[in-house]
């Protein structure tokens, strides 16, 4: 019985404001640097200094993905994503009324650590409030609200000069940390900072049945005591710097912790940065101009942004029906065929008559479709997910954190490599190795990865623990 599911779902969708707002700062060097030329306004950037705002974001990202997981523990699940959306649209004013390169320079910078510090703090604070039976639905709202924004700021910077565009853009993460204001906090972090009373209470606003509150907290608390007696690891506050290390260090050598942390490392670091998304994503103009598509490659990128955005949101009413396994797999292989698809094209398009190759050049941006149809349909929001469902909980706040730091530092790798890969193999040789990658990530996917759908998140850790094995009975609706 998942009671109140209508709280459940507000709550999740005013934290995940705070990802729409993320979605809004990733693409804005895209088009802001387009603007920002002689003769296209008061401020002018170099080429040197353009890059610099692009990569200052991911700079951001990974001391936000740092002192997110510590700031998530101290402040609270809600109260960290409120600090980081009120410091994101101080970013974001920053930008709008930046007076010289210094200052777009700082807000970029401030932006990105706000987005990775979020993002450890939101799936985790969806997953402790929603019951099992809807989380699949409200953890899917992470990827969904974060597509939306990626598409409202692509429209809205081809659209709105880019000042007010990005003043704009204030007025999502405010609103989400105004609305988290009159929410309650984790009932799963107040018990384990000992607020018994509160922790009832949060869950009874999420839950509104007496029955449903007691038998979660009992199963939670049995679980907190579980931890703390196996693994030595008591409530860590006071104890000396160098005993929390040590204590630390144990913990996250435990094979409950391990191994749900490795397997998010492969889906994340591995199976989502080198699949071919974030060279979509920094340089989709680049690629469609190459792969000579006939169309404007401006407007092709904003559709392509807006298609991925509403299958999400889409597809978020429907998740909680499906099971995590089977569609994780289908929409790899989905990706695996199209981009497999693009290699092959760009490969034999020289070899072609023009004749034939006019009659086919639709086929590279069907296939980029297809793309954004298998990300859409799982490889991506279920990567989120299970980010807020497999780590155990008195660990998931330092391994979401630990897992964005590597996340970012993936990603910075995969975005700075790409167009070296590219002017060495090719469009077809560098779509061709991203199949491959994703490819050799589904075949591990398919021995190691855990269906989680209907189980709570303490027989998550259970299954980790070899504790029992835990089945589920998958009802079809």
């Amino acid at each position: 019985m998942s009671g109140r599911k209508f709280v459940q779902i507000f709550a999740s969708l005013s934290a995940n404001l705070g990802q729409m707002g993320v979605g809004h700062c990733v693409p804005l060097s895209s088009y802001l640097l387009t603007q920002l030329v002689p003769g296209g306004g008061d401020l002018v950037l170099t080429e040197e200094e353009g890059s610099w705002f692009a990569s200052m974001f991911v700079v951001g990202s990974l001391t936000g993905s740092l002192v997110g997981g510590y700031q998530c523990d101290f402040l609270g699940r809600r109260w960290s994503m409120v600090v980081d959306c009120v410091s994101m649209a101080l970013g974001l004013l920053t930008i709008s009324l930046a007076p010289s390169t210094t200052f777009l320079l700082l807000g970029r910078f401030l932006t990105g650590h706000c987005s990775g510090s979020n993002l450890v703090s939101t799936p985790i604070f969806v997953s402790e409030i929603s019951h099992p039976d809807l989380r699949g639905t409200t953890s899917m709202l992470t990827m969904a609200c974060y597509t939306f924004g990626f598409f409202a700021s692509m429209l809205s910077g081809a659209i709105l000069p880019w000042r007010v565009a990005t003043g704009v853009f204030m007025v999502t993460p405010l609103l989400s940390a105004f609305l988290l204001i009159f929410l309650h906090e984790s009932p799963t972090w107040l018990l384990r900072k000992g607020r018994k009373d509160q922790a009832r209470d949060a869950l009874y606003f999420y839950r509104g049945d007496e029955d449903t509150v007691k038998l979660e907290l009992r199963r939670c608390q049995e679980n907190i005591d579980s931890q703390q007696s196996s693994a030595g690891m008591p409530l860590l506050t006071g104890m000396p710097l160098l005993t929390r290390c040590k204590l630390l260090w144990r913990r996250s050598l435990s094979p409950e912790f391990l191994k749900p942390f490795l397997f998010l490392n492969l889906i994340l670091n591995f199976g989502l940065e080198w699949a071919g998304f974030p060279v979509l994503a920094f340089y989709m103009h680049s690629i469609l101009k190459q792969m000579k598509i006939p169309l404007n490659e401006y407007w092709v990128a904003v559709a392509l942004a807006g298609y991925r955005s509403f299958l999400t949101v889409g597809l978020s009413f429907v998740m909680y029906k499906a099971r995590r396994r089977p569609v994780y797999l289908l929409s790899g292989s989905l990706i695996v065929v199209a981009t497999s698809c693009l290699a092959a094209y760009n490969w034999l398009a020289p070899t072609m008559e023009d004749s034939l190759r006019e009659a086919t050049s639709y086929l590279p941006l069907l296939a980029v479709v297809l793309m954004y149809t298998g990300f859409g349909l799982g490889y991506g929001p279920i990567v989120f997910m299970l980010q807020g469902e497999l780590l155990p909980a008195d660990m998931r706040s330092f391994g979401s954190g630990l897992l964005g730091i590597l996340d970012n530092i993936s990603l910075f790798v995969a975005v700075k490599m790409s167009p070296r890969i590219i002017s060495s193999l090719g469009v077809g040789g560098a779509f061709m190795m991203f199949s491959f990658f994703c490819l050799s990530n589904l075949v591990i996917v398919f021995f190691i990865m855990p269906e989680t759908k209907g189980l709570s998140l303490e027989d998550i850790e259970d299954y980790y623990k070899n504790k029992k094995k835990v089945e589920v009975e998958v009802e079809e609706k």
